[in-house]
């Protein structure tokens, strides 16, 4: 058994913690580990919280599931939001009052020895094979809260009736029985008359009829910010026949081929994903936890305009994101003004502006402000882009050089800093002021240096006015 403790170095952008691991592995290989870590890493400048999540991780056979997490679980500690609910220990820590017992995990993973998987950290998954990365990335968000404890055997659909003996399992906590009592995201399950399955003036716990509702096609997510990021749709849940992994969870048919994907339970062999759910996230604001989004929401960029009779002609490009963009808000003075769905407007000529910016509108958020390009009025007239950075690194992972790309749009200095898992810097370089363009950044035996050992770091850029972050993977 092998205890590696994974603190994510702390990108700063509005001043809050990241997420932190603390993973303990069981019989797992040096690439075995690395895809765990790649997998968890994409959550960790998402969800803000100065407390690391502590993993148990192992393979076993499993039959019929190709990964099973299991949370430990806390209830009327001083900062639960209800009574006799059950929080994953991750949540109740943060939420306060809490007793840590610190040897124990916050979760348990449990990973199908059985598997054919492919454990590579490219994104290009065989056809046949299960990516891993893509898997444990879709199992963090269960290990904090989003999972139901909806169960139905024997004709009678219930709560708060799980135990891991269910399946064969032994967790590496002390399970404690849940009494009948419901997971705090249980408490968001309705019916489309908002009447809540965990109401016992409603439905009885356990019941037929509970097991009517579970199955019968009509149940849904009925938390305000969950229902905010999916364009204020009610978010469709899974309740068709019975399934321990699916039921009660975002609907397949509804959601696999949209950017709610990863929010899908079911996955299939080749298929890969990175793109965090914004109703997924939505539903972890919900049971209370504090997100950073911002990052997830690039600006436009190529901002133009023109005085013109009716106005200022204004236009620009749409940002490269996967997410779907729903929109553009033209801010005037700092304040929203209007919304349109195209790539240009015309801000008529009655309006009295200062400046004017565009944001990018997502199911989840929008662009930060200050990030978004800007227009202003002075004599001039002129545009005022924001200086956009991109990078990539190669290889990745890398074994001994290290090739950094990068491209800014205007002259700017240029600052390259790495940093370890444990947010420490180990190399930074002052490349002065570079010229707007594509470079190219050379650290030749980088990777061979004996202070270097295996794994996780954060190569860094930053401008006068902007900062990217890549990850990158050290294997020798």
């Amino acid at each position: 058994m092998k205890t590696l403790t994974m603190f994510l170095f702390l990108i700063s952008f509005v001043g809050l913690w990241s997420l932190q691991f603390d993973i303990t592995y069981s019989g797992f290989t040096v690439e075995q580990e690395a895809a765990f870590e790649a997998g968890c890493a994409i959550w960790s400048t998402i969800v803000d919280d100065s407390y690391p999540l502590r993993i148990h991780a192992q393979f076993v056979p499993l039959s019929n599931f190709t990964i099973i997490t299991i949370p430990n679980l806390a209830r009327n500690f001083g900062g639960a939001n209800y009574p006799d609910v059950w929080y994953p220990t991750s949540l109740a820590r943060k939420l306060g009052g809490y007793e840590d017992i610190e040897e124990e995990a916050d979760v348990d993973f449990f990973l199908n020895s059985n598997e054919n998987w492919y454990y590579g950290l490219d994104g290009n998954c065989p056809a046949n094979s299960m990516d891993f990365v893509s898997q444990i990335f879709k199992a963090v968000p269960y290990a904090l809260g989003y999972m139901s404890s909806f169960y139905v055997s024997q004709g009678y659909g219930s709560y708060g009736m799980l135990n891991p003996g269910i399946l064969g399992l032994t967790t590496s906590f002390t399970w404690e029985d849940m009494e009948g009592m419901p997971t705090v995201y249980d408490t968001f399950i309705s019916t489309p008359m908002a009447q809540f399955l965990t109401d016992p003036t409603f439905v009885a716990n356990p019941s037929l009829e509970l097991a009517s509702l579970l199955t019968g096609g009509d149940i849904w997510y009925f938390g305000s910010r969950g229902v905010e990021c999916n364009m204020l749709q009610t978010p469709a849940l899974y309740a068709a026949e019975f399934n321990l992994a699916r039921t009660a969870r975002l609907s397949m048919e509804e959601y696999q081929n949209t950017e709610n994907a990863s929010g899908v339970p079911t996955s299939s062999y080749g298929q890969t994903t990175r793109l965090p759910s914004p109703i997924v996230m939505g539903i972890l604001q919900d049971l209370g936890w504090d997100l950073t989004l911002y990052p997830l929401c690039p600006p436009p960029t190529n901002l133009v305009g023109s005085e013109q009779a009716d106005g200022v002609h204004l236009s620009w490009d749409a940002p490269e994101t996967d997410f779907t963009i729903r929109g553009y808000r033209i801010c005037v003075d700092g304040g929203a003004f209007q919304a349109t769905t195209g790539e240009s407007y015309i801000l008529p000529s009655y309006v009295n502006y200062t400046s004017i910016r565009v944001r990018t509108i997502y199911s989840f958020s929008d662009s930060y402000f200050y990030s978004s390009p800007e227009y202003t009025d002075n004599d001039e007239n002129t545009v005022m882009p924001i200086k956009d950075l991109t990078m990539s690194i190669a290889p990745n992972p890398f074994y001994n050089n290290l090739e950094i790309n990068y491209k800014n749009d205007a002259t700017s200095e240029v600052k390259l800093q790495i940093f370890n898992v444990k947010g420490q810097v180990v190399y930074s370089e002052y490349q002065g002021y570079v010229p707007g363009g594509e470079h190219t950044i050379l650290l030749n035996d980088f990777g061979s240096q004996e202070t270097m050992p295996n794994g996780v770091y954060f190569i860094k850029l930053s401008t006068d006015s902007k900062i990217a972050v890549k990850k990158g993977l050290l294997i020798k």
